[in-house]
């Protein structure tokens, strides 16, 4: 991988023990994806725990649903 010549003018050249072509993509995926399923699960056990218990619908728990629906896409 060649370095930009503006980064190399800032802070030098890489350390020889450093690999410049390592990337952490695939573990933030997955990462991602956990919290996402672990999000909507818990979201899952609200509404249920809210229809057990005849506990009405409010403004806070449809709020929840608008903020998670986007991240689904």
């Amino acid at each position: 991988m060649n370095e930009d010549w503006s980064v190399l003018a800032l802070f030098g050249p890489a350390l020889s023990n450093i690999d410049l072509t390592a990337n952490d993509v695939s573990v933030n995926n997955g990462v991602v994806i956990a919290m996402l399923c672990l999000a909507t699960v818990l979201v899952i056990l609200r509404f249920t725990a809210r229809i057990v218990l005849r506990n009405a619908l409010m403004a806070d728990d449809w709020a929840i649903i608008a903020a998670l629906v986007p991240r689904l896409e």
